[in-house]
């Protein structure tokens, strides 16, 4: 939480874990997540629209890409979502 003047802003760190099947690329995927376009926001996407009332657009903090135990490798997606007050 950062406090400033004016209100108490709030800051919300979401991860999104991001693995393909088997015949699909993961980094495809990671890409339709960030640069998609959810259905409900006249066409922005997901990184320049509000996800909700109250909030600035989602900000992507950074992408890793992992491996999991059995050599797959997937990844994880870190989003930051900040309040704007009352």
């Amino acid at each position: 939480m950062a406090t400033t003047e004016a209100m108490n802003q709030w800051s919300h760190r979401f991860l999104v874990y991001v693995r393909g099947s088997k015949d699909d690329s993961c980094l495809d995927l990671l890409h339709a997540i960030i640069d998609g376009i959810p259905s409900d926001n006249s066409g922005l996407k997901l990184r320049h629209a509000p996800v909700l009332a109250g909030t600035l657009s989602p900000q992507v903090t950074d992408a890793n890409r992992l491996t999991d135990s059995e050599g797959v490798d997937y990844f994880e997606i870190q989003f930051s979502i900040e309040e704007t007050g009352d």
